[in-house]
């Protein structure tokens, strides 16, 4: 079953870096909040998030059916994403849930699953990010470009958030060499990338065998293509 676990995070972790860098950062700027309403936490809450994960306006599920791969492993997701909504709703209210009584609609999954991440986060959270991200509003015609903040790994292990110099981010396991789990990314070649990321090799093959055109790092969504295609050729094992 650990394969399957592997996978079942990393989708997770795809999900919630599209809300992350793509999806919220999309709602801002179209929503172009006047510099009042910037620092007003109202507005980010009664507006932007409930804007964005709690009505129809945007339509979140239809916007990551469009950036997911259905495989094998899309009903595991599913029932661990009702899991965690499910044990949020019990920390949040002392109610637990075992069950849900209305139609539960793979939509509506990804939905109440979006709404908890962003609520989660916090409205402090949100208020920043458009500082951290430098979310200028410019976006690109190629939708298989990686658009990306800019930053510059300075060896501290609260950043990125979840990478540590002894734990895999996206498997959440420690690297182990002798069990295979090497610390691998881009700088370990010549290639040329700003990503400063590190994750296990066996997180790395597995992204690489989703079998795209384009591939960006999980956390920081540089192009990685390149290095990817090269270093895991799933034909050289």
């Amino acid at each position: 079953m650990t394969q399957p676990i592997h996978q079942v995070k990393y989708e997770i972790d795809l999900l919630e870096a599209f809300l992350q860098n793509d999806y919220m950062r999309d709602v801002y700027i179209h929503l172009n909040p006047t510099a009042e309403q910037q620092g007003d936490e109202d507005w980010w809450n009664d507006v932007y998030i409930q804007t964005a994960v709690n009505s129809d306006e945007y339509d979140f599920p239809a916007r990551w059916a469009e950036q997911r791969d259905a495989d094998q492993y899309e009903a595991l997701v599913l029932m661990e994403l009702i899991n965690q909504i499910f044990q949020w709703n019990e920390d949040e209210n002392g109610i637990e849930v075992k069950w849900w009584s209305g139609a539960l609609t793979i939509s509506k999954i990804y939905k109440m699953y979006a709404y908890m991440y962003v609520v989660r986060c916090g409205v402090e959270h949100w208020i920043h990010i458009k500082d951290i991200n430098d979310w200028n509003g410019d976006e690109s015609d190629d939708d298989d470009v990686c658009v990306c903040e800019k930053e510059t790994y300075n060896g501290s292990k609260d950043f990125p958030p979840n990478e540590t110099d002894e734990q895999c981010p996206i498997c959440l396991e420690d690297y182990d060499k002798e069990g295979g789990k090497l610390k691998d990314g881009i700088q370990n070649s010549d290639f040329e990338s700003n990503c400063p990321h590190w994750c296990c090799c066996m997180c790395w093959d597995e992204m690489y065998k989703q079998d795209k055109d384009t591939y960006c790092c999980p956390i920081c969504k540089r192009d990685i293509t390149d290095w990817l295609k090269t270093h895991y050729d799933s034909d050289d094992e």
